[in-house]
């Protein structure tokens, strides 16, 4: 049985993840240490974004600063999965 290494667990996205300096596609996955996507172009490690994200049942914004961990061809031409470690990650109230 392969045991999991991962250090936190990861929580599946159904919100948008948003960047001005990069076009997600798709948010995959979340965890407190970082977040996976699939983006439209390739980026070198330990580029930086800036993002924001929400998920399912938390009416909270989040904005996080984010450097690429590791990239892989996705199953298409112009789609790569993408890990981002965060740096720095703030919880915003949404205004209800």
């Amino acid at each position: 049985m392969t045991q999991e290494k991962r250090k936190y667990e990861r929580y599946e996205l159904s919100g948008t993840v948003e960047s001005k300096s990069i076009h997600i596609l798709k948010g995959v996955n979340v965890s407190l240490s970082g977040i996976r996507v699939l983006t439209n172009r390739k980026l070198e490690i330990d580029h930086v974004v800036d993002m924001t994200f929400s998920m399912p049942g938390i009416t909270n914004v989040f904005a996080a600063e984010a450097k690429v961990a590791w990239q892989k061809k996705g199953d298409s031409e112009n789609n790569f999965d993408t890990g981002f470690v965060f740096n720095k990650i703030n919880v915003d109230k949404v205004n209800e």
